[in-house]
């Protein structure tokens, strides 16, 4: 979550998750959220905390698919950024979850608009 979303206030952040805590990132965002609490593990976090969204960025496609597969069965909406998964089964597998609960907000962004994106088919061939 990018730090001017977290300071204007259109989010209420009640928890910070991340393995490396005591990282320069983390830390910038715990500044931001001093009143949030702060866990290493997901899990944990989910079996502590209430609330019905979890919005998820991560520097690291390996571990979203797990982290929002488990909030959309806790009920929860997620918001993650791209890359959102590894494969096209975990897509799949993501999008299916999303239908079978359509009283949870999903949603898939980017907020890094510099990257350049090469359009793909579904067996990831290069669209010329």
């Amino acid at each position: 979550m990018q730090g001017s979303s977290l300071t204007a206030g259109y989010a209420n952040v009640v928890a910070v998750c991340d393995v490396d805590l005591d990282s320069q990132s983390s830390q910038g965002t715990i500044s931001l959220v001093p009143k949030a609490k702060q866990f290493r593990d997901w899990r944990v976090m989910f079996d502590q905390m209430a609330g019905d969204m979890t919005p998820y960025s991560s520097y690291s496609r390996l571990c979203t698919f797990p982290v929002a597969m488990a909030a959309m069965e806790l009920g929860k909406g997620v918001y993650v950024e791209k890359p959102m998964c590894r494969t096209f089964l975990e897509a799949e597998l993501m999008a299916r979850m999303a239908e079978r609960n359509p009283k949870i907000a999903t949603q898939v962004g980017n907020q890094d608009i510099r990257v350049r994106i090469i359009p793909v088919q579904k067996h990831g061939k290069r669209q010329e």
